[in-house]
């Protein structure tokens, strides 16, 4: 692998926030980051991009991610 990578996951849903998930796709969103961390290999930055729908970004950060999280929300 590359000495460092920069992954962009853009997505309609994410299931790591309270109210982003819709289907399976949000579960796909919520674990793959992780996974890829997790790799002994695996240097880098995962970040994921989702839209708000005119209320996740309304939503107090500590209120919108949920507890098992490793998510650092911005924005």
């Amino acid at each position: 692998m590359p000495d460092s990578l920069n992954i962009l996951m853009v997505a309609a849903e994410n299931d790591a926030l309270n109210g982003g998930k819709v289907g399976g796709v949000g579960d796909v969103v919520r674990d793959v980051p992780y996974a890829l961390a997790d790799l002994p290999e695996f240097s880098g930055v995962v970040s994921v991009v989702c839209p708000s729908y005119g209320f996740l970004h309304r939503t107090r950060k500590s209120a919108l991610v949920k507890s098992n999280s490793r998510l650092v929300v911005s924005g």
